[in-house]
């Protein structure tokens, strides 16, 4: 949130930008609460209405206690469960192969910031289900 602030400050220097951030304000930025957990809703999301996504994100949520979920909770989930929440079965399979890939480490989330922009696009494009618009996006709006 301070690199937000940062650049509020820097945009507010030129007259244009600053009337309009006067007139609508800042926005509320809400960071993910990690970058697994932001996959899994964005593979969870993909092609659907907002208002969809929502829905099967809740109703997965509520496969796992406190709704808390691990890769390896994910996995412990078989497919038809998955399936039966809504999630097609693509997305039930990129969400096993992301669980996987995170947990043989094959997939370091945490190491994405040490890596170019292509670099990240080619190691998020190795999960099932994330292909390069995803990726791009999420370099553009979530991770870096």
């Amino acid at each position: 949130m301070q690199d937000l602030n940062k650049a509020l400050r820097h945009l507010k220097k030129d007259p244009v930008l600053k009337a309009l951030i006067d007139r609508f304000g800042s926005i509320n930025y809400q960071p993910p609460p990690d970058r697994f957990t932001n996959l899994v809703s964005e593979i969870i999301g993909q092609q659907l209405s907002s208002k969809a996504a929502d829905t099967i994100y809740s109703r997965f949520l509520t496969l796992f206690p406190n709704k808390k979920f691990t890769p390896k909770l994910i996995l412990n989930q078989p497919l038809e469960k998955l399936r039966g929440i809504g999630t097609s079965w693509a997305k039930a399979r990129s969400l096993h192969d992301l669980s996987q890939k995170v947990l043989a480490k094959t997939v370091q989330l945490d190491q994405l910031d040490s890596l170019s922009d292509e670099e990240v696009i080619a190691h998020l494009t190795a999960v099932k289900g994330i292909g390069r618009w995803t990726a791009e996006m999420k370099l553009m709006f979530t991770f870096c």
